[in-house]
């Protein structure tokens, strides 16, 4: 949350102090808008991470290669100009300017010409989630952006024409409207420099403001006019939608910064469930407006051979792996999704808020797992945490349909039991029968005219039945989901063979 915060932030300060210092930086020799953002504190993203910076930085790395340059697409290497243009900034942000020299001619290698532009595009699909998705040749401003700073900052260094005049050219990129195949969308208000160059607007801020920061750079070295006057213009584009990404946190009142403007488009979301491997697997969640702030969460019962109580799984929250989903007990604390707030110390105590963060499903869920129902009754959930309000936090575990509501945490107290419902755990133990099956189609079905028409298939286990560009496909994440892998040869119809997965 902070981290977008303080990058958004930091974006600003460049872009709106740029136009007033540019010409003083420039003569002192200081970095400029896309070295500042390469260089500078400000909290980088994964693609800027280690070990490509350090080992750049040392100059270990061999030109020939360079990782995460290129992407294997159906077996095969496919360059990213992104991470091309970016390993050659990298080069020379280290004084290693031979080596961005080779980056460069990769760029080049993969270039294409629109209307007198240089473009770098993508030679693979991308498309993760509507609207962002794009077949290839696709183009991106962020791409163009970074190759823009590098081509400027070789001429800035070497004093090559070659280079000048290549940045020059890709300068020219920008004037090309995307209707004509470029990445601007020009309005009244001015350009604006989109990553994801689909018929859909997207305004994603971060390819935008990497464009107009490359903008700034070229026409700074190059002492090009026009483009000055082209990224103030960009400027003012994106001041005029800046308050637009603003998010209000509505507990907190902390604004944080959104990834885009896209819109979003009514999604079905379907699911198989059950015990598959027979063992409990269960979820649970707290709900509600109160803030307490959990230390602890477990679940115990009597052991059927002696009565006696034994602790099934327990989980310590707010200490480190607590939110690990390899381990028997742990949260989800995705912030965009959870309610979970980052770990704390209360009362000396490691903890964290269940409406320290507010994210969409609303509700701060937890998992936990044990080997066996048979051998245990009297089930109970165990909660120690601190309040921090009057209002009601509830307690709810899952049985695979709809959740049971345990109770309310008191806030006089600061450790309860919770009793599980004998209905709840029998309804656990009808799911904890072994449900392996096949899935080899699935199909989305409506009435037209009295008659089933199906509206949308997918043969699942075939090739790119996980595509996400696909308007049906499966979600087959091995860390989270039950999916098996594709392509299991299974008995079909009379005889035939058809391919599947199992769940």
């Amino acid at each position: 949350m902070f981290r977008e915060c303080n990058k958004k932030i930091f974006y600003l300060l460049l872009i709106l102090f740029l136009p007033v210092v540019s010409s003083s930086v420039y003569a002192q020799g200081e970095s400029l808008g896309v070295f500042e953002y390469l260089t500078g504190k400000v909290d980088s993203d994964p693609i800027f991470e280690a070990p490509l910076k350090e080992e750049v930085r040392a100059k270990k790395l061999e030109d020939k290669f360079v990782p995460s340059t290129a992407e294997k697409i159906k077996g095969k290497m496919v360059d990213h100009p992104t991470n091309i243009a970016l390993a050659g900034l990298y080069r020379a942000t280290a004084g290693h300017w031979a080596g961005a020299k080779v980056q460069a001619r990769r760029l080049m290698s993969n270039s294409i010409t629109i209307d007198g532009g240089l473009f770098f595009p993508f030679m693979f699909d991308y498309g993760p989630m509507w609207p962002y998705q794009l077949k290839a040749p696709w183009i991106s401003a962020l791409p163009q952006g970074y190759s823009l700073a590098l081509f400027s900052y070789l001429y800035k260094k070497t004093g090559e024409k070659e280079f000048l005049e290549t940045a020059d050219k890709v300068y020219l990129s920008y004037l090309v409207p995307i209707e004509k195949g470029g990445f601007a969308r020009y309005g009244p208000l001015g350009p604006f420099f989109d990553e994801y160059t689909n018929k859909i607007p997207t305004y994603v801020m971060n390819g935008s403001i990497i464009a107009m920061l490359a903008l700034h750079d070229y026409a700074v070295i190059s002492g090009n006019k026009e483009a000055m006057d082209l990224f103030k213009n960009g400027v003012k584009r994106f001041a005029e939608l800046l308050p637009e990404y603003e998010i209000i946190h509505p507990a907190t009142g902390i604004v944080t910064s959104s990834y885009a403007l896209a819109p979003r488009r009514q999604e079905v979301l379907g699911r198989f469930v059950g015990f598959g491997d027979g063992k409990p697997d269960i979820l649970g969640r707290f709900v509600g407006d109160g803030n307490v702030c959990v230390n602890w969460l477990s679940i115990s019962a009597r052991r059927s051979i002696d009565g006696l109580t034994q602790m099934l799984a327990s989980l310590e929250v707010g200490k480190a792996k607590d939110d690990d989903v390899q381990e028997r007990f742990y949260l989800w604390s995705d912030a965009k999704l959870m309610n979970w707030g980052e770990p704390v110390v209360w009362d000396e105590k490691p903890c964290r808020e269940v409406n320290g963060n507010i994210g969409s499903f609303k509700h701060s869920p937890f998992k936990f797992k044990f080997s066996s129902w048979d051998a245990f009754y009297d089930y109970e959930v165990h909660v120690a945490y601190t309040s921090h309000d009057l209002s009601q936090v509830h307690l709810q575990l899952f049985d695979e349909q709809h959740y049971w509501d345990l109770g309310v945490l008191d806030s006089h107290q600061s450790s309860q039991y919770f009793a599980i419902p004998s209905g709840l755990v029998n309804s656990w133990r009808e799911n904890a029968v072994v449900k392996n099956a096949f899935i080899y189609r699935m199909r989305l079905l409506g009435l037209r005219a009295g008659k089933r028409t199906v509206l949308e298939s997918l043969d699942v286990g075939t090739y790119n039945d996980d595509n996400a560009m696909e308007r049906f496909f499966i979600w087959p994440g091995v860390e989270f989901l039950n999916w098996g892998g594709g392509g299991e040869e299974g008995h079909y119809g009379q005889g035939g063979q058809q391919q599947r997965r199992k769940i």
